[in-house]
């Protein structure tokens, strides 16, 4: 006899099983082999059942079984996201420092819109001081 239900989340199960000997617990999901069941926390295999479903075998007791969806793709697919998303923001980072960083070490003169004073031509007899 199994008790109904209980947790309302997509791709999980857990139910209260009560077996009087060895039986044959059938989730009537479609099989795939991402699925995971354990029994008393101790995984166990998944069989293909009536060519669409999925079973355990039950031993003789009271048990907690509990199945649960694992999608090896999607966790796969999350990596390389987080992967190419950290790329991408070190990189953005990285070009933002290095234009904050030639920002501060240019020149006046570098800068849009900025005129530099004239200078006088000095002669080569210049530095030296003035003769009286």
């Amino acid at each position: 006899m199994t008790d109904p239900l209980t947790g309302d989340v997509p791709g999980r199960y857990r139910m209260h099983v009560s077996a009087g000997g060895w039986r044959q617990l059938v989730l009537t999901e479609t099989h795939h082999p991402q699925w995971r069941c354990t029994i008393d926390g101790s995984e166990v295999p998944v069989y293909l059942t009536d060519y669409a479903f999925m079973s355990v075998r039950v031993p003789p007791g009271e048990h907690e079984v509990a199945w649960w969806f694992e999608p090896i793709r999607f966790k796969q697919g999350m990596v390389v996201s987080l992967i190419a998303a950290s790329l991408t923001f070190g990189l953005l980072g990285f070009s933002w420092f290095r234009s904050i960083r030639k920002r501060g070490t240019e020149r006046r003169s570098d800068r849009v819109g900025f005129t530099p004073a004239p200078r006088k031509l000095l002669s080569a007899d210049s530095h030296m001081p003035p003769t009286q």
